[in-house]
């Protein structure tokens, strides 16, 4: 079934007043919830809480939505975030006796069966999967799968057939590294000088396809068992959210100009002299791992930050010896400044990604530039140690400049 063959079935029982055009737009109130927070508030002002408002410049799209056009990934995402449709349920729950009888009726022949009763949760389980295909880029789902509980899907243990064609992309994705919370061990392991990968594909969601890069998460052996042993719904969306995180911010990185980063990291550094300082700290001149600072609780910062340290930890460093050689920097002086604002940061009780996001916002406040190119100093000096410590346990070995 389609996202367009289901708006069109539904279209006879909610909703028949509405335009074909205006008809998801309308619909969407019903699988959404009105914004209450702040932040849900403000991003309806800013029409950046629900995909689509319905607006004249929206229904020629919204018109093709209806007639077959795929929902875009971003779109559904914005649904899927706030997805609740208790509202459609309960309208639903509303229709004659008669409608309901014919709703079912409908259903059992595109091969869904669906009790007395149960007619709203079962349209609700349905678009529910539909905009979950739409997230990972796919318009069609098997209603085989609507209704089945998830305890009695059994898992794929065997990723041969997913690793020829997705292994290198997932993990490069990964940067090479377990993305499960509390995990972020390496997929590969070295033996007699030599690197082996060792990892596992996960299929995200069993309900949806299985050859398809978004529903694919690379893993270590350990986390893969643990996770497809017992799935649940819990679980699989706390994993659809950290690939959300982990390939968005991939993509993010991935469409960065090179050039122009590089650049704009150059003219940060040559700013950084003019900052002013608080206060001196003493310095940990061995440099340890980024993978030995992480806490382990967002898998996306510690890619991003792997990411910028493998590409740009030389440019930096060697950008900020000339200034130091031409005498426009006191590079200790501002090793102390970084060290001083993270400990106050820290002391304060912000998680890694609130202090990475903060000292990245100062950098660029006083130097004027892009966030991307301070990201990619913060970053510099998470490796260089003047942000985050090697976390317990972890071995403190140091890694050479």
């Amino acid at each position: 079934m389609t996202l367009s063959e289901f708006l069109k079935f539904m279209h006879s029982y909610v909703g028949q007043d509405w335009d074909n055009q205006d008809y998801f737009a309308n619909l969407l109130l019903f699988i959404m919830p009105e914004p209450a927070s702040d932040e849900d508030i403000k991003a309806d002002e800013r029409h950046e809480y629900y995909p689509y408002n319905g607006s004249d410049d929206e229904k020629d799209m919204l018109g093709r939505i209806y007639n077959g056009k795929p929902l875009p990934k971003k779109k559904a995402r914005m649904v899927k975030a706030h997805f609740k449709a208790d509202s459609l349920v309960k309208e639903i729950g509303s229709l004659s006796s008669d409608s309901k009888t014919k709703l079912r009726a409908e259903l059992a022949g595109k091969g869904i069966t669906v009790h007395p009763g149960d007619e709203g949760k079962i349209c609700k389980d349905i678009i529910e999967l539909l905009i979950d295909a739409a997230a990972i880029g796919e318009n069609e789902i098997d209603v085989r799968q609507i209704g089945v509980a998830l305890e009695s899907i059994a898992p794929i243990y065997d990723d041969s057939d997913l690793k020829p064609d997705f292994g290198v992309r997932l993990l490069a994705e990964t940067k090479q590294h377990c993305p499960m919370l509390g995990c972020f061990k390496p997929l590969y392991f070295e033996e007699a000088g030599r690197s082996t990968f060792d990892y596992r594909i996960v299929q995200v969601n069993p309900r949806l396809p299985r050859h398809v890069a978004d529903n694919l998460v690379a893993m270590c052996p350990t986390c893969a068992t643990r996770y497809m042993a017992a799935m649940t719904k819990e679980k699989i969306a706390e994993l659809e959210d950290i690939k959300l995180n982990i390939s968005s911010i991939m993509e993010a990185l991935d469409s960065m100009p090179e050039e122009r980063l590089v650049a704009g990291v150059k003219r940060v550094v040559s700013k950084i002299g003019s900052i002013p300082i608080e206060r001196i700290m003493d310095l940990n001149y061995n440099p340890t791992e980024v993978i030995k600072k992480m806490d382990k609780t967002d898998p996306g910062l510690f890619f991003k930050i792997q990411h910028y340290v493998s590409k740009y930890y030389p440019i930096v460093r060697d950008d900020c010896k000339e200034m130091e050689i031409e005498g426009t920097l006191n590079f200790e002086k501002f090793c102390s400044q970084m060290k001083f604002k993270y400990q106050d940061l820290r002391d304060r009780g912000l998680d890694q990604t609130q202090i990475f996001d903060v000292l990245t916002e100062w950098i660029a406040g006083e130097t004027h530039e892009e966030k991307s190119s301070c990201e990619v100093v913060v970053s510099y000096f998470v490796q260089k140690c003047e942000v985050f410590e090697a976390q317990e346990g972890a071995d403190e070995d140091a890694v050479s400049e």
